[in-house]
């Protein structure tokens, strides 16, 4: 292996807590490999990448391109392969979450890398990774390894537990080459809750199944929720129901 380029995801001021996560494992796959470790940010800015060096993250890359203004999970992917690319990386390292599940698998083709999402563990032993991921909907799990040259991997969020390794952060811009045909579909507006906390950024989920009896319940769970600061959350047979 001969560097690992980490993929950060902006939010408001800084970058989700996942991405903290990601570049914690990426510190110990490089610290166990003797390799470098970059960070990728696209569509965002230096403040926001800087946010990462309280984990260890010491450079980092900001692709730029004025398709970024409006989010396309294909003109992203195309973006963060280059990068990949112009940093000569080996191994890219996203989250698994709704972004990062998206856009990893069409990164690992653009490089020609291997790839293994929802990853719960990652370790470098005998020149290669050692990954472990659920399987059988987490009634199980497998270990396993990426044999291609090239190898991205999806970790789990709220898995890989953010470690503080007070370090100053780095950054350089990249333009990267966007055309019209990199971006399959755009986002041109999104509507969020406001105030509500996301499941996948929580420390506190309060979660409600077919116990409540009915969605006239479920204010029960969201203020038990409010009260723990928490987020809420559902069982597959409620949101099936349509509860929520």
């Amino acid at each position: 292996m001969k560097k690992i380029l980490v993929v950060l995801e902006s939010q408001g001021e800084g970058l989700k807590r996942s991405s903290f996560e990601v570049v914690t494992a990426g510190k110990a796959l490089a610290d166990a490999a003797g390799i470098p470790m970059v960070g990728v940010l696209v569509g965002g800015n230096e403040a926001q990448a800087q946010t990462a060096g309280a984990y260890g993250l010491t450079e980092a890359v900001i692709a730029q391109n004025d398709a970024f203004a409006n989010y396309s999970s294909t003109a992203v992917a195309e973006g963060i392969a280059q990068v990949a690319k112009a940093e000569d990386a080996d191994v890219v390292l996203f989250s698994a979450n709704a972004a990062g599940l998206e856009i990893a698998p069409r990164v690992a083709v653009k490089i020609g890398g291997g790839y293994v999402s929802d990853c719960v563990a990652a370790d470098f032993a005998d020149g290669n990774i050692t990954i472990k991921k659920p399987v059988y909907a987490g009634k199980a799990q497998i270990t396993c390894t990426i044999n291609s040259d090239v190898k991205v991997l999806s970790l789990r969020p709220n898995v890989f537990t953010a470690v503080n390794a007070d370090a100053a952060t780095a950054c350089r811009t990249q333009a990267v080459d966007i055309t019209d045909a990199h971006k399959k579909a755009v986002v041109t507006s999104v509507a969020k809750n406001e105030g509500k906390l996301d499941v996948a950024e929580a420390d506190v989920i309060v979660s409600g199944g077919r116990g409540i009896k009915g969605p006239e319940n479920y204010n029960l769970i969201e203020d038990l929720a409010d009260a723990l600061d928490g987020a809420v959350g559902a069982s597959r047979a409620v949101v099936d129901a349509g509860w929520r």
